[in-house]
């Protein structure tokens, strides 16, 4: 972007960018609703992978008040140091592998605005496989230093890299899940 703060995939046909890296030394990285390159703006929409130039031990993501990002990509977060993201109320859909290689990640914030998620008793994440369902039935990610676990009875679908970096000890999965993905 103009500010050589931020790291964009650019889409000029539909003057769309999508969140790729960081050259800020900060831990806490908000990302902006639009971004300007070349003296136009950019609506972001989805985050595609964080690619940091400058290294932190902690990381905190955020997102401006009016986000349009809707969409988190598979590996988005891959081996950075995020340890905490506050979800926009704008966010729709978490790609395949959204949370693959996020040792570090243990708290997530939703808007109470999203109906898809819930991040359940600080420790897992859950959603509806149907938005048009009532019943949230997938897990997408466990909190990395949880050791003991009870998945709950309405669950039916483990999400990939949901377990990945965890130190789970103990798990006790209900005879309701029909598919553990990777």
């Amino acid at each position: 972007d103009d500010s050589k703060n931020f790291l964009f995939k650019i889409d000029e046909t539909n003057k769309t960018a999508s969140f790729y890296g960081s050259n800020q030394k900060s831990q806490d990285v908000i990302i902006p609703r639009i971004v300007k390159h070349e003296s136009k703006d950019y609506l972001i929409t989805s985050i595609c992978g964080l690619h940091f130039t400058i290294s932190c031990d902690s990381l905190k993501i955020k997102f401006e008040e009016e986000s349009s990002v809707s969409t988190i990509y598979r590996n988005a977060f891959s081996e950075s140091n995020i340890e905490e993201i506050s979800f926009p109320k704008s966010l729709i859909e978490l790609k395949k592998g959204w949370c693959s290689g996020t040792e570090k990640l243990r708290r997530i914030i939703i808007s109470p605005l999203i109906g898809q998620f819930i991040f359940k008793e600080d420790k897992y994440l859950i959603c509806k496989s149907n938005e048009n369902d009532a019943e949230f039935d997938k897990l997408l990610f466990v909190r990395r230093d949880i050791k003991e676990i009870s998945i709950p009875r309405n669950i039916k679908i483990i999400g990939s890299y949901s377990f990945e970096y965890s130190k789970i000890e103990e798990i006790s999965i209900p005879a309701s899940v029909t598919k553990i993905c990777e």
